[in-house]
Parts: structure tokens; sequence; C-alpha cells
């Protein structure tokens, strides 16, 4: 365990063991909000959360992405978010709990990383949290290293998952981008932040990929074509389980936009919170988005509300994966004559989204730049 109390908008480095077999990483974050939160766009403290870097050596990057990517992450290893408290009432705490994993999942028995092997091992976090927001004196961090027992390592390597490519979009224009030509694929997310207004997104997130092609071979051979709308749907099926968010004691201003972290909701449900012995008389509605984020439409004092949403897309994001067996006999090799260079593009229907090439890959070698 490592505490440490940063200050808003600053990048904290935190040392992580220099022996024995790290399995994953888990951050508990918690900050104070204040009111003026309630027109924020990033009104959840993971949205304010820009870079979650894990260095080996002091250059070599094992873990570099998104504190958003990182909970979606986490859900395609877990079927479950990390259980954060997401809440806006006065001056309320809100807690994020972050989870990096080295191997497959949570408790890998394989897959880790050997912490022997390195010189240093450094976790970064950089916040860009605002004091018109947050509150500068109660932000806190706390991690959590989750080692395997015994002296020996996990033998069969760990996974270095980065922010590959982050690009603004431009409308009805192609992106193209060659992937590495080392190590082996476990898995391409690709996540998609939607330009907003008051916090509400512009448009649905998958038109800033209208269209996907995914190619092999210099563009010679096709894996996949397919819209980012579609392949939610595939994603939602193939990891069977639905995505669901909660949002507890939601206290927004009028028509402005709460992320949920859900990139499609399908549904949601919710109830009145009471917070004083009277009775609430104002019944809560919201927009009926299909974006990433919901617009409360009324709300009454002392009586903000709780919900749940359901959908697909986990934080805004669809995954391609290469993963299925048991095994992980059907990962890519990028270094393969009948495989690189790997190619991924994407067509832009809408203009200013951003869209983040999340790259994942299984390294064998520790301590190698």
């Amino acid at each position: 365990m490592n505490k440490d109390a940063p200050a808003l908008n600053t990048t904290n480095t935190i040392e992580l063991p220099k022996a024995g077999a790290i399995g994953s990483l888990l951050i508990f974050v918690s900050c104070d909000q204040m009111n003026v939160a309630r027109q924020s766009e990033k009104w959840r403290l993971i949205d304010s959360m820009d870079l979650l870097e894990v260095k080996g050596n002091g250059t070599s990057t094992i873990k570099s992405y998104h504190a958003t990517l990182a909970r979606a992450l986490a859900w395609y290893d877990q079927r479950v978010f990390t259980p954060d408290v997401v809440r806006e009432y006065a001056a309320n705490t809100q807690f994020a709990r972050i989870l990096i994993n080295f191997g497959e999942r949570l408790y890998d028995r394989r897959h880790g990383l050997n912490a022997s092997k390195w010189d240093s091992l450094e976790l970064k976090i950089k916040n860009t949290l605002s004091s018109t927001s947050w509150d500068s004196t109660k932000l806190a961090y706390t991690c959590y290293a989750l080692m395997k027992r015994g002296d020996g390592d996990f033998g069969y390597g760990h996974f270095r998952t980065e922010t590959y490519k982050e690009y603004t979009t431009v409308a009805s224009t192609w992106e193209y981008t060659d992937l590495p030509t080392d190590a082996k694929l476990r898995r391409l997310i690709l996540q998609l932040v939607a330009n907003t207004t008051n916090g509400v997104d512009v448009t649905n997130p998958t038109n800033y990929a209208t269209q996907i092609k995914y190619f092999v071979k210099g563009r010679e051979t096709e894996m996949f074509n397919i819209m980012a709308s579609e392949m939610q749907v595939f994603n939602t099926l193939e990891n069977e389980a639905e995505i669901l968010s909660h949002i507890t004691h939601e206290y927004h201003d009028a028509d402005y936009g709460l992320r949920s972290g859900v990139g499609y909701p399908l549904g949601w449900a919710g109830v009145v919170v009471g917070k004083n012995s009277g009775a609430g008389s104002t019944i809560p509605t919201i927009g009926d988005e299909t974006n990433s984020t919901l617009k409360p439409r009324a709300y009454q004092a002392d009586h903000p509300w709780s919900f749940l949403v359901k959908g697909m897309g986990p934080e805004s994001t669809i995954i391609f994966r290469h993963d299925r067996y048991p095994d992980l006999g059907d990962m890519l090799d990028l270094a393969a004559s009948d495989v690189k260079p790997a190619t991924f593009d994407i067509y832009a229907k809408n203009a200013s989204g951003v869209n983040r090439v999340c790259i994942d890959r299984l390294f064998l070698q520790e301590g190698k730049v």
C-alpha cells in the first residue's frame, strides 16, 4: 500500500514494489465536490484523471491511458464496473476505484509483472481537477499492489496496454493507422469521446467511427469492415453482458449533461432520495438521449435522485478481441510475415470527436526497454 496527498492539476509519482510479482494495482481516489460542479462536463472524478502510466526503468511504457479507459478495460476483464461512489449533493465526497491488471484479469495466475526484473517501477497519475469544482484540500490517492504468493514470477509475461494513437476527428474523413510490428496483440480497444455542449454529447459517439476497416498484411487481408454502432452489438453478445452503471444522488442543473459510463443507454431506472424529513413534490425526468450523456430536466432541493443506466459500450468503447481461446492461441502476432503491418482505418461522419486507439500486447521479457 502506498498513500499520497496530491494537489489539484498535478502529476504524482508512486513507487511500486521492487521485488515480487505484481498481478494488479488497485487505486483508490477520493475528493470532495463543490456545488459549482453541477454545471461541469467533468463531474466524475475519473473524467479529470487524464493519465495513468506505469513506467519501467524510467523509459519503458507498461501502461498508459486515461482513467475512463482504465474503467472500460476493467469492465472487459471483470465484466463489472469498479464500485465507484458517484454522487453530487452539496459537497459530498466522491470515490473512484481504478483497477490496472498486468494479466488477463484480477488474480490471474499465469500473467503478471515480475518486479524483481526491473530496476525501478513507477506509477504516474495526472489529474486536471479544477479548484472551481473540487476541494483542493480533500484529494487523496491510495494505491494497493496485489502480489502473487511465493518468490517466483508468473512465467507467462505481462500485458502492456497503451493509448497508441489519439486524434480529433474531421468530418467525412478517413484516419489511417499502422499498428506496431512487434509482440502479440491481445485486443484493440477504440474509445470514442464526444464533443459536448453543456456537458451533453453533440452526437452519438459512434458517429466518430461510422466505418472501420481492420486489415493485416498492409491492407491486403480484411478482418473487419464494420460500423462502431454495429460492433457494440457484437461486443454485447460476445461479452455475454450488458453494461450496468449507477449514478448516486444526482443533483445536476437542468439540461446539463451527466456522463454515466454507458456509451449507448438502453434503459434507465431511478428513485428520489430524500435528504430531509419532507416528502418530495417534484417528479424528476431526464431527456431521451441515445448517447453517453444523460440530460436531467428537473429536480428538487434536498431531494436528489439515484438511478441505474444499462446499455452497451463501457465508457464509449468498442473492442476487437484476439483472446477468445483459453490459451490465448488466437492472439495476433504483429511480427508475423502474414500479418505485418496490421492497419486500423476509421471513417468519421462527424467532426470534433476524440478517438483513442488503445492496444494491449503480450510481452514475455521483463526489464527490457
